[in-house]
């Protein structure tokens, strides 16, 4: 029998409660944004920072056309909507960047002081509309940028996969429009960025109750980390979170003693500093991997750094090595990076995401580094035994480097499944296929009670 998705059980929304929510968040833009804007105005001391390379930023006046569409956009998006489920989330992200952004305006006004040049014709009325609500502060974080992100990905699933470049080419341009109409300096904009990361990794569009139709996906094995409990937190996790910790202060004050340049060390500051928190709470699920094996957009674009540096490592480690090996007929473990060559896989690598979904695929994220989670590694051997019995071709297990998280899953299903008789048996039989396994005494004892509870 075919799933019921929640579209087909909600009702339909009334233009009237639409229009409703869309006047009410109006109220909230208009009042708060001037009201930060006036509280600025009353002060004389407010700063403004810019770079000495900004003023070679050109004025373009026709940009303020792409700038203004983000006001259409962000109305339109009340009356795409689905269900209550769907605008209320979108409510909540709209209202979430609004408070954020008015507070950080009244805590830390800046100003923008660059005069602008004489417009006339439709860009001229424009930029008096422009200037009819909105004065030179309310800078860092650009609200633009934050709604271009919140409004960028409302629409993201709703075009069809050869109309998403030209909406992302749009965006960028209306991202670009507010250095460009000189409404913005260029520290606002990665600002905006995160502050849009921040509210899409809280608000995410991909739980169930509000998930796009073109977005739902219904996973061919078993469920994906979201359905697992979270893991408790041990010492190796605190461990490894100390680590990120100080990873993170290095970047911070490498950046600020540095400066210029060095200032995009901030970024992978920022997201060290999360990775730290993330071990710090034991929580895989900070990752946000769907069951497409993809991460969320604001987690791919916040912890980019993160990706790139683990990467480097996948590439290090798994230099001259085989990415993938078999250790039966049909169970080959190995790393994320061999996914496209498989039919099926059990993906149990938080970090990094699959370059492909496989037609047969299962995510149970698990942290690395640190002390298994039982049910976790529970749940990834019955999702192994499950797409085993569900199709004839080869499985693969994979983790970033296919040495441990991946290796532990194998072993709690050869014991689970009888084909070892014992962990010693297992693990001679894995290490044939993969040498290089890692697998701590006290890992060891976790895959025991994996395979017998």
């Amino acid at each position: 029998m075919r799933p019921v998705s929640c579209f087909e059980l909600a009702p339909k929304l009334s233009w009237r409660y639409r229009l409703l929510c869309l006047l009410g968040m109006g109220v909230v833009f208009y009042s708060t944004y001037g009201g930060a804007n006036y509280l600025a105005g009353m002060r004389s001391d407010v700063p403004e920072i810019f770079w000495a390379w900004e003023r070679h930023i050109p004025f373009w006046a026709w940009s303020i056309v792409p700038y203004w569409t983000l006001n259409l956009f962000y109305a339109a998006a009340f009356f795409c909507c689905n269900t209550r489920a769907q605008i209320h989330r979108l409510l909540q992200q709209l209202l979430l960047a609004q408070a954020i952004a008015v507070v950080c305006f009244i805590a830390y006004p800046l100003t923008f002081t660059w005069a602008k040049p004489l417009t006339d014709g439709l860009t001229g009325r424009l930029f008096s509309a422009l200037a009819g609500f909105d004065q030179p502060y309310n800078q860092a974080p650009s609200l633009h940028i934050i709604l271009t992100m919140v409004i960028g990905r409302f629409y993201w699933y709703r075009f069809r996969p050869w109309l998403r470049p030209l909406w992302l080419a749009w965006l960028v341009l209306i991202a670009v429009s507010v250095l460009t109409t000189y409404q913005h300096h260029f520290i606002d904009i990665p600002t905006g960025m995160l502050v849009g990361c921040l509210i899409l990794w809280l608000l995410p569009w991909q739980s169930s109750q509000v998930a796009e139709r073109a977005s739902f996906r219904w996973p061919t094995a078993t469920s994906s980390m979201s359905t697992l409990p979270k893991p408790q937190r041990h010492h190796t996790h605190l461990r490894w979170s100390m680590l990120y910790a100080l990873a993170a202060l290095l970047c911070a004050v490498l950046a600020l003693s540095l400066q210029a340049a060095c200032y995009v060390l901030l970024w992978p500051a920022l997201a060290l500093a999360w990775l730290s928190l993330l071990y710090y709470h034991a929580d895989p699920a900070w990752w946000q991997k769907q069951a497409t094996g993809k991460h969320t957009m604001a987690v791919s674009l916040f912890a980019l750094p993160l990706r790139l540096i683990c990467r480097l490592n996948m590439a290090y480690w798994l230099r001259g090595q085989a990415l993938s090996a078999p250790v039966t007929a049909r169970i080959h473990v190995g790393s994320v990076l061999a996914s496209e060559n498989f039919q099926a896989v059990v993906d149990v690598c938080a970090e990094y995401p699959v370059a492909r979904t496989p037609p047969h695929y299962a995510a149970i994220p698990m942290l690395d580094m640190v002390m298994l989670d039982v049910t976790a590694v529970r749940t990834a051997a019955i999702a192994l035994e499950q797409l085993l019995q569900q199709q004839e071709q080869p499985v693969l297990v994979c983790c970033a480097l296919g040495y441990s998280r991946s290796v532990a899953v194998v072993l709690t299903y050869l014991l689970r499944s009888g084909q070892a008789n014992d962990l010693q048996a297992a693990l001679n039989m894995v290490q044939q296929a993969r040498p290089q396994m890692v697998v701590s005494t006290l890992n060891q004892q976790m895959i025991l009670k994996a395979a017998h509870e």
